[in-house]
């Protein structure tokens, strides 16, 4: 299992990715989303961050961090 974790600056920001990744069952946080993938698949990761990527893209957000096998990374639109 693997445990990645969305932050963004905003709650209305957290809500659109939270409806946009329903399918991951997504668990909100505080200004964050919690998403556990099962099993080691880069497939599932790569999925999983491609929807994030279109989910920022197409709702003007801002700037999400994500936390990944304790590594943060940020992710933003082009």
């Amino acid at each position: 299992m693997r445990l990645v974790q969305l932050r963004a600056d905003r709650d209305e920001d957290v809500d659109c990715l939270m409806r946009e990744l329903a399918v991951y069952a997504p668990k909100p946080g505080r200004r964050s989303v919690l998403i556990e993938l099962e099993g080691p698949s880069a497939n599932d990761l790569l999925a999983l961050l491609s929807a994030v990527e279109t989910c920022v893209s197409a709702n003007d957000i801002r700037s999400v961090q994500v936390e990944l096998d304790g590594e943060r990374y940020m992710l933003a639109p082009r």
